[in-house]
């Protein structure tokens, strides 16, 4: 195979040669198949409207360079990505395309759960290889044809990193927060993001979290490594170094990302960070009563609630939200072994000074 493999959303001026490939793809896996829901059965008319509208489905055409050999259709159903259609020009079918566009279809919401259903024999080791497997017994669709189920939970083969925050990753975490109101932005539990939204509130992150003992807090990003992608954002702030506690806060998750426990993990990896890197005994974290999703990702971490604040947050009709204050002590997770425990990094009086 020569050339890039690309997807690209389709427009109306595609759906004459989606509507031949897909045909040609389709008949003879489908030549047993009688059922109304035969796709070579579809009249080009539907097919088009489909394409111009996309409003449950979206469609994309597969190409090399300029050259058209494929496409594929998704829609988001019950909380999974639903892979409708992926069908490859016979002529350039065994070449690898099936394979690529799967992943190019998966990079789009890489911590999804996908689920597609098939012809019994079509693309079956092409699904078992990129990771699918098949949840139930094959129902009798039409004629002779069986349709297999098949599911693909993206999100468990997903590998995050949290490293030091850099200046090059904050116009990605710029793109989150303005996804986020002004509440969610209180809500951080760190007091600065929700007065300051934007780059110019997450740069002063890169000055204040130098990542060495005795520094005032510590920023991380949350990485993909696997897709090079910054996914979210979390710190441990308000650092009291000679008592060993601090807090966990600005903890923000790329909404593509979220709904998977990737939030969980990251509270969990910042946690190892303090207690078994730099020998913390205790983390609080602080939260609106009415964040559900902050609470459960907290408490699967290990924090439990220490107190609250009640009206400690007013909202617009004159309610005022209780401010739930939580805790999570070393001993409430799995800790290194002390001798396996990195000893700190000391910073330079020059550092220590400017920390001051």
């Amino acid at each position: 195979m020569q050339g890039q493999l690309m997807l690209r959303r389709a427009e109306p001026k595609d759906a004459r040669t989606l509507f031949e490939l897909r045909y040609l793809a389709y008949l003879r896996p489908y030549a047993l198949y009688s059922s109304p829901e035969n796709p070579c059965l579809e009249a080009f008319d539907g097919f088009a409207a489909r394409v111009a509208d996309q409003g449950q489905s979206q469609m994309y055409g597969l190409y090399l360079g300029t050259k058209p050999v494929g496409g594929a259709a998704l829609c988001v159903r019950d909380g999974q990505v639903v892979l409708q259609e992926l069908y490859v020009d016979p002529a350039m079918q065994g070449r690898g395309i099936g394979g690529q566009a799967l992943r190019l279809l998966e990079a789009r919401r890489p911590a999804a759960v996908y689920a597609l259903e098939a012809p019994d024999d079509q693309g079956g080791g092409l699904f078992y290889q990129a990771g699918y497997r098949p949840t139930r017994q094959a129902r009798q669709a039409g004629g002779r044809c069986q349709m297999f189920a098949w599911v693909k939970e993206a999100y468990k083969q997903v590998e995050i990193l949290l490293s030091p925050l850099r200046r090059e990753q904050l116009p990605a975490l710029e793109r989150m927060c303005a996804d986020l109101d002004a509440r969610r932005l209180y809500d951080f539990g760190g007091g600065a993001l929700e007065q300051r939204p934007g780059v110019e509130a997450l740069s002063h992150l890169l000055g204040a979290g130098k990542h060495h003992a005795g520094a005032s807090r510590l920023d991380y990003a949350i990485e993909v490594p696997q897709y090079g992608a910054v996914i979210g954002l979390i710190s441990l702030t308000e650092l009291e170094w000679e008592v060993k506690r601090g807090q966990l806060a600005h903890l923000l998750i790329d909404p593509l990302w979220r709904g998977v426990g990737l939030g969980s993990r990251a509270v969990e990896s910042a946690c190892r960070a303090a207690f078994d890197k730099y020998g913390f005994r205790g983390l609080t974290a602080n939260v609106l009563e009415d964040n559900q999703a902050a609470l459960r990702c907290l408490e699967r971490a290990g924090f439990r609630l220490a107190f609250r604040r009640e009206g400690a947050f007013a909202v617009e009709g004159g309610e005022a939200l209780d401010y739930l204050a939580l805790m999570r002590r070393s001993g409430d997770g799995l800790e290194a072994p002390q001798e396996e425990r990195e000893e700190p990094e000391t910073a330079s009086e020059d550092e220590a000074r400017d920390e001051a």
